[in-house]
């Protein structure tokens, strides 16, 4: 949400290293160089994980180094190649210490991976890929192979520096697409840091290690943010959270340190501290403007709350979701200079996008506020694609406020779900569209079908509180169907049906081999997995196939178990009965539109006479020739 300061996290250009050094009968020799804070190994036998499985253990799990799947009769004593996935890193040199290892390698599947130091069980080396793959190939290859692992040392590594980490998540904000996530990045990746003693995986006694992880980035920006309150006490939160934003260094690249980062990966850049202390201006937001935004977001309207475009929020960034052709944008920003500056505009990127309004130039004085607009009109830029750029303003003295500015161009913007309560059978809602094209725009509706419950279902605890650990097995509750194709299709829990205190999820996997049979592990479609049991899974437009939906006893009442109600809806292809949904556009059906025409949408609907029900249906909008959006209807009767 906005209010809240979301950081990304990048690589610096110190890091940890470590080299293996691998020798064979004949000469045959090979140095690979990795990420370490271990000791130094033993020269030792050097064995492929993958050849070291104990009996009837599976393969993969054996290369992956999961715990009790190596023979100690092949390990012990031995340097051992595991790869990196599904169970934790230091999980894999636990198993290793198990099994009689005295050291390991440990290598990406894949090179975008950036490469971690742990508090390993055993001397650890972790490479990418290519070295991985070397390392195995050497292995394979040589006579009687043999390691060794050097201790890891500091290193300056400026390849490495203002890498974004591939474990960093990146936007759009899946719950508010017009806001910008993250807002920042920051040094994530071998980060030195305070360590339990005790902690669950690492080795026992270390009090620090080099950790990586957004938990390593944040702390970052709350420490600049404090010292930036330190130096300006009148400014807020939403004041400090900007100037990081505009002040960015954009230098920043993707995992692949090659292509350039964008706003979805770094928000406005890799936090400058000392250019964010003097940035120029600021952009506020007080608590009646996040008001506006959740009311013109779809998540409620509260007291004094007014409906605006969540596009309208006075971030120090730009998004639109959904931009069907035209869009206009406002901000405020406020100056923070104790002089009276001017402040000169410029675009950057937006290929595809026309930019007018933009004033040219604006001056302002200290403590004052400038409110200026820009229009945003897809001209050439692809639909349902996001296109990044920003807005600059520029001072006399060089300085630089850099707004980021992600928009994507689609040709209907409808929303996603309308959830309404009724107290008759029968009745209409309204809401409005936008359209980003000029023809024809018919809306029919289809349902709505009444909630269908399955009581009195059972899941266990999850041991360890990770579906992917042993997934399907431990702690869930599986239910398997085909469904023809339809509609939709949607499964929910909710808290008023299921235990009080249970955290329950939901998964759905699809089978997309269509072999008549569910294939492990399938193709996950959707999640859902908030901090209680409200959750909710749903496909529109649902194709035929063998499904698998999971419920996960993340917490469940007591530890031990919950029960829970099963909620679910079906809308197929042809007619509903009894209930009913009919939709119609504008005054007529088709209605014209043209281009940025914002059109009323009128959804009457009957046969709603189950109390206490559910009602679930969806309204399609087509143009001349095609489907080109839907908005989901929730009746609660």
């Amino acid at each position: 949400m906005p209010w809240v300061t979301t950081v990304g996290a990048s690589q610096q250009d110190r890091s940890f290293l470590a080299t293996a050094t691998l020798s064979g009968d004949g000469g045959a020799s090979l140095s690979v160089t990795g990420a370490s804070v271990t000791n130094a190994s033993p020269t030792a036998p050097l064995i492929d994980a993958i050849n070291a499985g104990a009996s009837g253990e599976d393969p993969s799990e054996v290369e992956q180094c999961f715990l009790n799947t190596l023979d100690p009769a092949l390990v012990t004593g031995k340097i051992v190649i595991c790869r990196r996935g599904v169970v934790a890193r230091l999980e894999k040199s636990k198993e290793v210490a198990r099994a009689g290892g005295v050291g390991m390698i440990l290598y990406n599947p894949s090179d975008a991976q950036e490469l971690n130091t742990d508090n390993h069980h055993v001397p650890t080396v972790h490479v990418n890929f290519t070295n991985g793959t070397a390392v195995k190939a050497f292995a394979a290859s040589a006579t009687n192979p043999m390691a060794q692992i050097s201790a890891g040392t500091a290193q300056s590594t400026p390849a490495t520096d203002d890498v974004m980490a591939a474990f960093s998540s990146r936007g759009a904000d899946q719950a508010a697409p017009d806001i910008i996530k993250p807002d920042v990045t920051a040094p994530g990746v071998q980060i030195l840091a305070g360590a339990s003693p005790t902690g669950p995986l690492g080795k026992p006694g270390q009090l620090f290690q080099a950790i990586a992880g957004t938990s390593m980035s944040a702390p970052h920006v709350a420490g600049v943010a404090a010292l930036l309150k330190q130096a300006h006490q009148d400014w807020t939160p939403e004041q400090i959270k900007s100037a990081l934003v505009i002040t960015g260094e954009t230098s920043v690249t993707k995992e692949n340190g090659v292509t350039p980062a964008d706003p979805f990966d770094m928000g406005g850049g890799r936090i400058a501290p000392n250019a964010a202390v003097n940035p120029g201006l600021t952009f506020k937001a007080d608590f009646f403007d996040y008001l506006d935004f959740l009311c013109g977001n779809g998540n409620g309207c509260f007291g004094p709350a007014a409906q605006v475009p969540p596009s309208d929020l006075n971030e120090p960034s730009i998004g639109v979701g959904s931009l069907a052709g035209v869009q206009t944008v406002a901000r405020t920003a406020t100056s923070v200079d104790p002089v009276t500056t001017t402040w000169t505009s410029s675009v950057e990127g937006l290929s595809g996008i026309g930019v007018s309004g933009l004033p040219a130039a604006f001056t302002i004085v200290p403590g004052g506020s400038q409110t200026w607009s820009v229009t945003f009109t897809r001209t050439t830029a692809p639909l349902n694609a996001w296109v990044f750029g920003a807005i600059n303003w520029t001072a006399g003295d060089g300085r630089v406020v850099r707004m980021p500015v992600a928009l994507r161009p689609v040709i209907l913007a409808a929303p996603a779900r309308i959830t309404q309560s009724v107290t008759t059978d029968s009745g209409a809602l309204n809401w409005n569209v936008k359209v980003g094209y000029t023809g024809t725009l018919e809306a029919q509706g289809f349902g709505v079908v009444a909630d269908s419950p399955t009581p009195s279902l059972f899941v266990t605890q999850d041991t360890d509180q990770d579906i992917a650990t042993n997934p399907f097995t431990d702690g869930v509750y599986i239910k398997d169907f085909s469904l023809a194709a339809g509609k939709y299709y949607a499964a929910a829990l909710f808290n008023s049906t299921t235990e009080a205190g249970a955290d329950l999820d939901l998964y759905l996997f699809a089978d997309l081999n269509i072999d008549g049979t569910f294939a492990f592990p399938g193709e996950l479609v959707r999640a859902s997995g908030g901090g209680d049991s409200n959750e909710n899974v749903e496909i529109v437009r649902p194709p035929a196939l063998n499904y698998r939906l999971v419920v996960h006893g993340w917490g469940t009442a007591g530890g031990d178990g919950s029960d829970f109600t099963l909620h679910e809806w079906y809308l197929p292809t042809g007619p509903v009965d009894p209930a009913t949904l009919s939709a119609f556009a504008g005054a007529g059906d088709p209605a014209s539109v043209a281009i940025g025409d914002i059109v009323p949408i009128t959804a009457s609907y009957s046969g709603v006479t189950s109390a206490g029900t559910q009602y679930r249906g969806t309204v399609e909008y087509r143009d001349a020739t095609a489907r080109i959006g839907t908005t989901i209807v929730v009746l609660n009767r």
